[in-house]
């Protein structure tokens, strides 16, 4: 196998900030499904997401494998030393690592805020179903003797 130069290691890094930039977009995409409670919307906006996440995971793999077959095996903190005292036009290199670990950030980001939004709806349809049904969608469970709460189904009074 050959080794890569610096030319396609600025191609593979440039594959990796288009595909982050893609899931960006179907994050974007899943939290418009969101907002607007599109269920339809939303399973497309899913679907679209887990393909973009396999996207990224092929690139990052195939990233990880070329810096590999460049002699790069430690870890991320290393990498802008490493490529600085490898490549004689490293700045290009890590201007496309820059926008890469922004983009991997605002992924990151845009993805726990849709996380929160999902978790809160599942809040409030749990709530919503116990003054429904007049259950509890969760046991509330129970204190031991140590303090640790426990959502064990039965209990012997003495232990509760």
């Amino acid at each position: 196998m050959a080794t890569a130069t610096g030319a396609e290691l600025a191609t593979q890094l440039e594959r990796q900030l288009t595909a982050l930039n893609a899931l960006h977009e179907a994050l974007a995409s899943e939290a418009e499904a969101l907002r607007a409670a599109d269920t339809q919307l939303l399973d497309d906006a899913t679907h679209a997401k887990t393909e973009r996440i396999e996207q990224v995971q092929a690139e990052e793999q195939a990233l990880t494998e070329q810096l590999q077959q460049l002699g790069y095996h430690s870890d991320q903190q290393e990498l802008t030393r490493w490529l600085q005292q490898r490549f004689d036009h490293a700045h290009q290199l890590l201007d496309l690592l820059a926008r890469l670990r922004s983009a991997a950030s605002a992924c990151a980001e845009l993805n726990q805020r849709n996380g929160a939004v999902i978790e809160g709806t599942r809040r409030y349809v749990a709530d919503a179903l116990e003054v429904m049904t007049g259950a509890s969608a969760t046991p509330a469970g129970t204190y031991d003797a140590s303090g640790a709460h426990s959502n064990a189904a039965t209990h012997h009074i003495g232990t509760a």
